[in-house]
């Protein structure tokens, strides 16, 4: 398979292709989503999950937001689609998404390479969690709701650091002054 294969491509390869105009589950024009973890047998503040992607869900991390939280971190609330800002979880996985695009089938692979540990930890994290903020809940609701706040913003505030490091791989990867 060629390395410039993607199955992102924008208007100008489709018209040169002649590609039917198909819309994938995961499209590189996205601007975020989630899916929704919703178990009964817990409270609502901890049962209630939401798994965030920004931009593309296909290069994005997915990150907790559990229904008691009570604000996100700053990184996710920043985005101004008029000016770059390295401080954007949105931004930085955006510029990751738009550098893929140079070599799809090489790219892609860089990202899961550092993503996945990232999403690994999380999801491996989530039962010790999950069992902190029970303990908690049971004292006092508002502290568990306290702790779950505290735990997202912090898996947050890694994406653009993490997204950043990826961006400076692909560059350095794939310049053009390796040919």
């Amino acid at each position: 398979m060629s390395p410039l294969a993607t199955p992102f491509p924008g208007s100008e390869l489709r018209a040169l292709l002649k590609l039917s105009n198909r819309r994938p589950v995961a499209r590189h024009r996205g601007h975020y989503g989630m899916v929704c973890q919703l178990r009964s047998w817990l409270p609502a503040a901890i049962g209630g999950l939401y798994w965030v992607y920004q931009d593309n869900p296909y290069i994005s991390p997915y990150v907790p937001i559990y229904a008691g939280c009570s604000d996100t971190s700053p990184s996710y609330q920043n985005y101004d689609p008029e000016k770059y800002s390295d401080t954007s979880a949105r931004w930085t996985i955006d510029f990751v998404d738009n550098l893929c695009n140079l070599r799809f089938q090489d790219a892609v692979k860089e990202v899961v390479a550092r993503r996945q540990p990232f999403e690994d930890k999380i999801f491996a994290d989530q039962e010790k969690v999950e069992k902190e903020a029970l303990r908690l809940y049971a004292v006092n609701p508002k502290k568990a709701k306290a702790y779950l706040t505290a735990y997202c913003r912090g898996v947050m505030e890694k994406v653009p650091p993490l997204y950043l490091e990826i961006r400076n791989r692909l560059i350095t990867l794939f310049t053009n002054n390796r040919e």
